[in-house]
Order: structure tokens, then sequence, then C-alpha cells
């Protein structure tokens, strides 16, 4: 989805903000599956612009900044009409060099030690989110989400699609979703959860150094209070080991991490037990949940396209992204892969 305005209407939105410049320049830079970034460059200065409602983003971003979690650094928000297009709001973030890892990889990563020790700084990071303490995020009241919330939103989400289009069936999708709300276990505790935590959103670098330092946890617009297990599903279906069902497209499911040196999704659990203190308890529920919601998403974003939005992922990927998910819950709830 891309952005349109008038670099110029930009330019002195930001000036006014930020001050003037010399040197001004708009470039875009492509964002997961449907999303556009805008990159401004000022007098040398780098940083990205989120349009929309991205409170949440915002305000993560903010109460994060001073604490153990790397994110870019917030710069200004604004919502008035001075916002070019039709947004209505946009905020300002520091660019973050650096380098990520999803349908490919770095060359600095090519090793089986380096491939480990990477893994270890992820699951690091993820469990250093899940230890925030949550009373320092009330400023900005954050949502508390239940997984009940979660399976209910997303039920709707589908119902939604299934009563505004009719050229293919959501039964299958129908039948997860119910196998989830019967099965929904109670939360284990309140935790900060990212929403879409998973390799494309952690920045490493910087790229000319061998250093994995995670510099920056990007895309925080889904993050909620709530509990921790749907993190860990959402990030584990998206790293693929031995047991992955190659019937998901590998652009969709990245195969990266099934390269030799990764861990499997057990090591990596065990690893996070280790440091964390929590278990995963209802990992059936979660894998399911978590494919659930990915299918909700690669739908919406097919259905953007059929709109005629710009996407950043071929269309007809797209289209086999909903029942080749669907299939693969469908396979853990029948106990034909494991968890």
């Amino acid at each position: 989805m891309e952005d349109h305005f008038d670099p110029e209407h930009l330019r002195e939105v930001l000036a006014t903000e930020l001050g003037p410049c010399h040197e001004f320049e708009v470039d875009s830079l492509k964002g997961g599956h449907s999303r556009t970034q805008t990159i401004v460059s000022r007098d040398g200065d780098r940083f990205v612009v989120v349009f929309g409602e991205q409170l949440d983003a915002w305000q993560r971003l903010q109460d994060l900044t001073d604490t153990p979690i790397p994110v870019p650094e917030p710069v200004v928000r604004i919502e008035d009409d001075r916002v070019p297009g039709d947004r209505g709001e946009l905020f300002i973030r520091r660019y973050v060099p650096g380098e990520t890892v999803y349908r490919t990889e770095p060359d600095r990563l090519a090793s089986p030690e380096v491939r480990r020790a990477f893994s270890r700084r992820i699951v690091e990071t993820l469990g250093a989110i899940h230890d925030i303490d949550a009373e320092q995020l009330e400023a900005g009241n954050p949502t508390i989400r239940p997984p009940c919330d979660v399976v209910s939103r997303l039920r709707t989400t589908i119902e939604d699609l299934a009563n505004s289009h009719d050229d293919r069936s959501y039964e299958r999708v129908r039948h997860i979703g119910s196998w989830l709300e019967q099965r929904v276990p109670e939360p284990i505790e309140l935790c900060l959860v990212h929403g879409d935590f998973k390799l494309d959103n952690v920045v490493v670098g910087p790229a000319q150094s061998s250093s994995l330092a995670v510099r920056a946890v990007l895309d925080w617009e889904h993050s909620f209070l709530g509990d921790p297990r749907i993190d860990l599903g959402y990030f584990l279906i998206h790293w693929c080991d031995d047991t992955l069902n190659p019937v998901v497209p590998a652009a969709i499911l990245p195969r990266t991490t099934g390269r030799n040196g990764y861990p499997s999704r057990r090591c990596l659990l065990r690893y996070y037990k280790s440091l964390t203190g929590r278990s995963f308890e209802d990992q059936r529920f979660f894998f399911v949940l978590a494919l659930f919601e990915l299918a909700c998403a690669c739908e919406i974003i097919y259905r953007q396209g059929a709109e005629g939005q710009t996407l950043d992922i071929d269309r007809n990927v797209l289209e086999r992204g909903l029942p080749a998910l669907i299939e693969r819950a469908f396979r853990i709830v029948e106990g034909e892969e494991t968890v």
C-alpha cells in the first residue's frame, strides 16, 4: 500500500516541527507484504514517516525509549489538517540502519555458529519484551487483550470477509475459528505483547560490521497487554524447521531458518524458558491461533490487491495463502503435524 502525498507539502510540515533544512529528499522502502514506508532525508539525517492511525505504535516507542528494548527514536507526532493526503495523522521516527533476516540472509550469517548466536539474540529480545514492567506502560493506556478477545476479533474479521466476498468458501476457516473459541486457555499473566514479532521486524547490524546486536524492534502498531504465548506462537510459526508443512508458500513463511545452524523451535523454547522461567503450555492452541491470524492477514492483503492497491508480494501467492495456512492449522488440530 503506498502513501500518496505532495513531497513539498511534507517538507513544509516537517520544517515547522523540526526546523528548516537545505537538502530534502523523499524515498520509499518496502516493508511487509503490503506496505511501503516513506523515508525522508533532511540534511543527511534519515527519518521514517508513518502515516495513518498508528497511535499505539507511537506510544510504544515513547514507552520503551529508556528501557532495555531497542526501538527507533520517536521524533514528533502530528495530528491535524497539515498532514499530507487524507491520512489525518503521521509520526516521524529515526531510521535505523542495519539488516533483517527473512526471505534472504546477510552474508555474515552464513556460518552455523553465527546463526546459532543470532538466534539467541532474537529469543533474548523477545524475552526482554515480555519482562517489561506493565505498569510503566499505563500512561499510554495500552489495550488489554486476553486470548479470548484475540480469537473473537479474528472471527469477526473472517465473518466480515465472508459476508463481503462470495468467490470462495470460508467454511474451513470458520471451523478453525470455532475450534479456537471452544479451547481458549486462561491467560497466564499480563505482559507486553508485540503482536507481530518475527525476524523481519528485528534490525541487527550495522550491515558493514560483524555485530549481531539487535539495533531495533520495529512495527509496534499491533502491541497490547496480554498473554506472552500469543507472541511465542506467532514467532515460531515463522521459524522454519523440519516440522514445517511445505504446503505453505515460502513467500508467506520463508524457509531461511531451515538452514544448517539455526536451532529448532524446541531449542528456541528451551532457551526462552531458561531466560524467563515461562513454559509454553497449550502450544497447540497458540500455534493454531497464530496460523489463523496470519491467514486472516493474508486474506485482507489479497483483497487489497484486488482493489488495486500495490503489494510487495505476488497476489497469486496471497490467493493460496489462506487455504494453505488453514490446511496447516487443520494438520495441527488433527494431530498430523507436531508443534
